[in-house]
């Protein structure tokens, strides 16, 4: 019996937009949030980027969704939906050290590290329901202060709006 191997090729492809009749929000593939936080962005007059899952350079770029460019600078954004469990506020999974933070908490250490490796802005906006546990206060006050900065977002109606503002205030005092 004649076996045969096969061989895996990585190519990276390009789609002229134009060329296909996408739009420019088309290419954020990975989520309905994405494409909207980067819409709202692309109104208020920013470059966006998104970074796919397999993308070589995910973890240079802080494990983020998608890049605002400014300046030459890049300043990554993740998006997590992730709502707290409805157990109680004082312990389990949604505690300091429960699996439903740790969900969640997890994707402000690759943004945090980028932040301090570069010097510059990071976001990560994540579900306001997060907002009345205490644990999570204290990191988004202590991470605002190496400029990593946790937006907590409803995720309904005009939210995407909402955080460019607040994404956009941040940036506008980097020249």
């Amino acid at each position: 019996m004649n076996k045969q191997k096969s061989i895996t090729y990585r190519i990276k492809l390009h789609l002229s937009p134009v060329d296909w009749s996408l739009n420019e929000l088309d290419v954020f593939l990975e989520s309905k949030q994405e494409r909207d936080l980067a819409g709202a962005l692309i109104k208020l007059g920013y470059n966006v980027t998104p970074i796919t899952f397999n993308d070589k350079d995910k973890l240079e770029n802080g494990c983020a969704d998608i890049i605002v460019h400014k300046n030459r600078l890049k300043f990554p954004i993740e998006i997590t939906t992730t709502a707290p469990s409805n157990s109680e506020i004082g312990g389990g999974i949604n505690s300091p050290h429960g699996h439903q933070w740790a969900k969640v908490s997890s994707r402000a250490l690759p943004l945090a590290v980028h932040s301090f490796k570069h010097n510059l802005p990071c976001f990560l906006v994540m579900n306001n329901k997060w907002n009345k546990y205490p644990h999570v206060n204290h990191l988004i006050n202590n991470l605002k202060e190496f400029k990593c900065h946790l937006l907590l977002s409803d995720f309904v109606e005009g939210w995407s709006n909402k955080i460019a503002e607040e994404i956009n205030k941040i940036l506008e005092e980097i020249k």
